[in-house]
């Protein structure tokens, strides 16, 4: 577990400031363009919802780092399509929960933040559910194909169905606690 959290620092420090200075920049030209003056930019600000747009954008920008950017080049990106299924390595006695709790994890913050952003344009609860699972399962496709594309890290299955996990879950725990929140 100390493993994980050192990693999860690690990427933080790594990608936060260019991530914000990306996310800033790119919000700083659509409210320019919208306001044509930076004041309005300024004020926008204020706007909550703005500010999250910018931490989506911010964590996107996280996650292309995590799983494309920091990578080094792999010559056989098809080499371990079908590991990394399990917590527990070679070695029964060592635990080693890092794909799993790393992969729900990211994908599961990244439709939080999705739904705070734009909840609004979904029917109902059951239909967000089913959009942002199906979401979560083709950014996660296109992460892995991205992956063999650029020969940077491993296409794995194992990937695609811990990252649409953490998607239904983070549509879970949209629906049953900020959304009430956020509505009352």
């Amino acid at each position: 577990m100390r493993i994980i959290i050192i990693d999860i620092i690690r990427t933080v420090a790594r990608s936060l400031p260019q991530g914000f200075t990306l996310a800033v920049i790119i919000s700083v030209v659509f409210e320019y363009i919208r306001h044509k003056t930076l004041n309005g930019y300024i004020s926008s600000l204020e706007n909550k919802k703005n500010r999250y747009f910018i931490y989506l954008l911010t964590y996107c920008y996280m996650v292309l780092y995590r799983t494309l950017l920091c990578r080094t080049a792999t010559y056989a990106p098809l080499s371990k399509v079908w590991q990394d299924w399990g917590i527990i390595k070679c070695n029964p006695l060592k635990i080693d929960p890092s794909p799993f709790v790393g992969n729900i994890t990211l994908f599961t913050i990244l439709i939080l933040l999705i739904l705070i952003n734009f909840s609004h344009k979904f029917k109902n609860d059951k239909d967000m559910l089913i959009k942002c699972t199906v979401l979560s399962f083709v950014l996660s496709l296109s992460i892995e194909v991205m992956q063999i594309i650029t020969c940077r890290g491993t296409f794995q299955i194992s990937d695609l169905v811990y990252n649409t996990l953490g998607g239904f879950i983070g549509s879970v725990i949209y629906i049953k606690f900020i959304d009430k929140k956020i509505n009352t």
